[in-house]
């Protein structure tokens, strides 16, 4: 992997991963894993901020990881773009909502 972080493997995302992209493996399910992450991690941001703009990134990451988690024929390459772009977006929903305080909002 061009840029990813080395993630450690969770045999229960996994498992998910199969059940719609059953023949994933190696890198390939290592990229949607961390797709499902973001995705997850996206969807509790989002419910729990007051910060319009981080509810805006997190809304961007899950809907790009949900495009991209399941999708059959999607290229390393184009699986590694998205797993960056989701998990930038969560990071940068994660620094808004850590800003936006009631004394000074964003």
């Amino acid at each position: 992997m061009i840029g990813a972080q080395v993630i450690a493997s969770d045999p229960k995302l996994e498992a998910h991963v199969r059940q719609f992209v059953p023949n994933a493996a190696g890198e390939e399910l290592e990229l949607r894993v961390t797709l499902l992450k973001a995705r997850d991690w996206a969807a509790a941001l989002r419910g729990r901020t007051v910060s319009w703009l981080a509810t805006e990134c997190a809304c961007h990451a899950h809907e790009v990881a949900g495009h991209f988690v399941f999708r059959l024929g999607e290229s390393l390459a184009r699986l590694e773009l998205a797993s960056i772009l989701c998990r930038t977006l969560v990071k940068a929903a994660m620094a808004a909502d850590s800003l936006d305080e009631e004394e000074a909002p964003l």
